[in-house]
């Protein structure tokens, strides 16, 4: 039997390619996130490094992202700033400043209600967003969004989706009006 070379973990490659010039350690991945999400230390800071191969849907929508970013921060939505971004080991990596606050352990009214708040903000954070929101919105929650790396809402969501998300062409909500 010959042997499955295993993937390649960018940030691994990339955490490597960086103790080449400057001291850089892996503390911990964290179990969400996209792209390896992961708590480093680099130059004796703490911040969170994600890579992706260069050729993943994620790396190909940085710019994007960056942008969004930039608009929901201005808005008041608490996104870490960028620190650093670019190409190393084949892998793209963006490194962030590392926010207090810990992954909730449940869902509850009002961080739901947070949550809506952070994504109704993205309203036109980015080029070619307008008209279509509604299914937008529906798509990001329940469907999942790489931009804003969260995860469908779960089983729960379909009866939620229905009392409480701005209809697709039909009659308005309780947040069709929310702006």
């Amino acid at each position: 039997m010959g042997s499955v070379a295993r993937p390649r973990d960018p940030v691994v490659a990339v955490l490597a390619a960086m103790r080449a010039s400057r001291p850089a350690r892996s503390i911990r991945r964290f179990p969400h996130g996209s792209g390896g999400t992961s708590l480093v230390e680099l130059d004796g800071r703490r911040v969170v490094l994600k890579a992706w191969p260069l050729d993943s849907p994620s790396a190909t929508n940085l710019p994007d992202a960056f942008e969004r970013m930039d608009v929901l921060r201005d808005r008041g939505v608490p996104i870490p700033a960028v620190l650093g971004h670019g190409e190393v080991a084949g892998s793209c990596f963006v490194v962030y400043e590392l926010l207090p606050g810990r992954w909730p352990a449940r869902i509850g009214p009002a961080l739901l209600e947070d949550l809506i708040g952070a994504i109704d903000a993205a309203r036109d954070a980015a080029p070619g967003e307008g008209d279509d929101w509604p299914l937008t919105l529906r798509s990001m929650l329940f469907g999942g969004d790489p931009l804003f790396d969260n995860m469908p809402a779960g089983p729960s969501a379909p009866t939620w989706q229905t009392r409480c998300l701005p209809s697709a062409g039909g009659s308005p909500t309780a947040t069709d009006n929310v702006r």
